[in-house]
């Protein structure tokens, strides 16, 4: 199967190979996302991230296997990565009836079913350290959601969407089915894995945390606001794209004892420009390319501060998965959630979207404060 195995170049090479995946689709997923803020009211927007939040915890719940839990073990040569296929995959199924089942609608079950196939094939993807492959199978699916993401609204309006983004994944069932092929599957590889249990309840947590705080706001602000959130968090996943993007390259090299510190000061240091480019130039962008959304001005400028903790927390978290100590990243990650919940639920009501802001602040920061002390503990 030569997909599934690329030449080893240098970081520059690498780097590039993955750059090109991911802060290319990090620019076309984030201007897709900002032409359909231009073509759709914030109601409307804010409804289609609610679903999508929907979505995003079933896919928590049944992605059995995550990519980081996919990404070690792969990189490790453990046989199990068959037996995790196959099992995240039967979990999908019982998810996807389940949702079609309780929302009487098949669009989001099937971008259920494509959230996990991705997930899982990017994963092993990176354990392989196939980095050409993995960048021309995710700028596929960018390119593809992008297109028919916009001829589905333009014709069958914002509720089009969906069934848009769930026909870009379809190429990745290829890889699903081939890598099910590559080892036998064998239950019992599962019974003393601690770190793939506590790696599926990590990304549970996380989860959570990107995803139930729209369905908490529901109730308390309305789908209006809710858009406007959801525009700030995609210019937000612009700024965190490169810190993403070094997270899938370090892993698999903190595992090989690989430490890349140069790298992981400029990411910290690049947090910190996006910081106070979104503070500083949200005032001056969004009124003239989003006046719908004025109402992200503010939260864009508070959240931006996030890109801070945020760029440390992919290289703490990096550092304790490698050494598969994912029980301090769970922890870590609760925490985040837990002091997000809270202050959603308490200032929201009274602060309106300010309140959300600090929330999503604190969270990120109490997350980077305890991921670091578990990785002084670590090394201490």
């Amino acid at each position: 199967m030569v997909f599934l195995k690329d030449s080893k170049p240098g970081i520059i090479q690498n780097l590039s190979a993955l750059g090109i995946a991911d802060l290319g689709t990090a620019v076309i997923g984030g201007v897709f996302w900002l032409v359909i803020a231009t073509l759709i009211d914030p109601e409307e927007y804010g409804q289609i991230n609610y679903l999508l939040s929907i979505v995003g915890i079933s896919f928590s719940i049944c992605l059995i296997g995550i990519r980081e839990t996919i990404i070690v073990y792969t990189a490790k040569k453990n046989p199990i990565t068959p037996t995790i296929f196959i099992i995240t995959g039967f979990s999908g199924l019982v998810g996807f009836v389940a949702l079609g089942g309780i929302f009487s609608r098949l669009d989001i079950s099937f971008l259920l079913l494509g959230y996990i196939i991705n997930d899982l094939s990017l994963g092993y993807f990176l354990g392989l350290k196939s980095y050409k492959t993995y960048s021309k199978f995710v700028l596929v699916q960018k390119v593809s959601s992008f297109g028919l993401g916009i001829i589905f609204v333009l014709i069958f309006g914002y509720e089009g969407l969906i069934a848009a983004l769930a026909l870009s994944y379809i190429h990745f069932i290829f890889i699903y089915f081939k890598v099910l092929k590559k080892e036998k599957i064998n239950f019992s590889l599962l019974k003393n894995s601690k770190f793939f249990v506590e790696n599926y309840v990590m990304n549970v947590s996380g989860s959570f945390r990107s995803h139930l705080d729209k369905i908490i706001l529901l109730p308390i602000v309305g789908f209006t606001i809710i858009g406007n959130y959801a525009l700030a968090l995609q210019v937000f996943a612009i700024m965190m794209a490169f810190p993403r993007l070094v997270f899938k390259y370090i892993l698999p090299e903190d595992t090989d004892g690989n430490e890349n510190k140069n790298l992981k000061i400029f990411t910290i240091i690049f947090g910190i420009v996006m910081a106070l480019s979104g503070y500083f130039l949200s005032p001056i962008i969004i009124p003239v390319i989003f006046p719908k959304f004025l109402e992200a001005i503010t939260i864009i400028q508070i959240i931006s501060f996030a890109a801070i903790p945020s760029s440390i927390n992919q290289i703490q978290t990096s550092k304790l998965l490698s050494k598969e100590k994912s029980r301090s990243v769970l922890i870590s990650r609760l925490l985040g959630l837990s002091t997000m919940i809270t202050l959603l639920v308490f200032l929201t009501p009274t602060m309106q979207e300010i309140g959300i802001s600090i929330a999503f602040l604190a969270s990120s920061i109490i997350l980077c404060i305890s991921l670091f002390i578990f990785n002084n503990i670590e090394r201490g």
